[in-house]
């Protein structure tokens, strides 16, 4: 019997303020696009910092300007660096922005919400905390309507770490969460400390579709 086509999604609504300027980016997508970085607040009071990235034919310089806040809707998307950028990893993982205004309401709370549906690709790694709770981190791909193949880097906890340890390769799961940048030190052989920074999904809740 012929497998059916896995109907993927990869959908984020996001809040916060633009914290850089925006920049030129060169990348392996099929559009001129334009960089630039937003500052959103977890509820805990910490602050993730995710790069953004938009077809300059979005650009408009009184809604994409630093010090902006802003609602996004758009994909998170993963790529290969064409060429090495100081304190990014070799896979960009990216929110693409779809659509793009000026949040008027400045009391608002930071918004973070994202959903995706696809297959587990791979299990990257399992470990368990000091208080003995189970993380799992692994990858979904989800495709562009263009065809364009990401893996999606995810964590999970608890329970729903143990629903990913117990799917197969290529399970399809829906999963909601929030995007989120994690710091951290690489060192290399010759004993150079360079600060990177690593983007995912925390994920709320996972089920088999």
């Amino acid at each position: 019997m012929e497998k059916k086509a896995v109907q993927t999604k990869s959908k984020i609504n996001i809040s916060g303020v633009i914290s850089t300027d925006v920049e030129e980016r060169s990348t392996t997508e099929k559009f001129d696009l334009l960089k630039f970085k937003i500052k959103v607040k977890r509820l805990s009071g910490k602050y993730d910092e995710l790069v953004a990235l938009v077809e300059r034919k979005l650009y408009d310089p009184d809604v994409i300007a630093k010090d902006k806040k802003v609602a996004i809707e758009g994909e998170i998307r993963a790529y290969k660096n064409i060429e090495e950028v100081p304190g990014e990893n070799k896979t960009l993982v990216y929110i693409f922005v779809k659509s793009i205004v000026t949040n008027e309401n400045e009391e608002a709370e930071d918004i973070n919400e994202y959903s995706i549906i696809g297959p587990i690709t791979e299990i990257r790694q399992v470990r368990n905390t000091t208080d003995g709770t189970k993380v799992c981190e692994f990858n979904i791909s989800v495709f562009s309507k263009y065809g364009n193949k990401y893996y999606i880097p995810c964590v999970s906890w608890g329970l729903n770490a143990e629903t990913v340890t117990n799917c197969d390769k290529d399970t399809v799961v829906e999963c909601k969460g929030r995007f989120q940048s994690r710091d951290y030190k690489k060192k290399y052989p010759d004993g150079q400390v360079v600060p990177k920074t690593f983007y995912e999904v925390a994920i709320k809740s996972i089920k088999k579709v």
